[in-house]
């Protein structure tokens, strides 16, 4: 055996692994709601790693009504506004925005007050490790002036 080969063997054995970077879910707060309801929960049913699906749901909505999800790269500020937020300039002082909106799309509950939101995550390591944040709005006009409820806010970073 060669020096050099020792050498090499010894900072084979020494390096190391390529680093996994695992995905996580925090969620944020708690969300808002009219006085005789639970507030909507937005949950994580697997976690963002590259090449797989993500599976986000949102629980206690009113059964069958009308809704949005908001997503964004930020949980810090948007629009010039530093999140999180409180929502009394809008009319709904109990509730709090934690997500900015870069992304919005319309979800419908369904009978249980229920949405599932599934996306495919491309297989793009450049997305190791980066963030994003979510939050959902929810038609309910009891609720505030502003007649919406909304969840808690989720933070994500994608893992591979």
């Amino acid at each position: 055996m060669t020096a050099r080969f020792v050498l090499a063997a010894l900072l084979l054995t020494l390096a190391p692994a390529a680093a996994q970077v695992t995905a996580t879910f925090t969620p944020l707060g708690t969300g808002c709601a009219r006085p005789t309801r639970t507030p909507p929960v937005l949950s994580a049913t697997t976690l963002p790693y590259i090449g797989t699906e993500l599976v986000v749901t949102v629980t206690n909505l009113i059964p069958n009504t009308e809704g949005l999800i908001i997503a964004g790269e930020s949980g810090s500020t948007w629009l010039g506004l530093t999140l999180p937020i409180n929502m009394a300039f809008l009319g709904g002082p109990n509730c709090t925005l934690y997500s900015s909106g870069e992304c919005m799309g319309p979800c419908g509950a369904t009978s249980t007050g229920t949405v599932v939101m599934r996306a495919v995550i491309p297989n793009d390591r450049a997305l190791i490790g980066k963030e994003f944040w979510m939050q959902f709005w929810s038609r309910d006009v009891l609720s505030n002036a502003h007649g919406y409820a909304m969840s808690n806010g989720g933070r994500f970073k994608f893992g591979g």
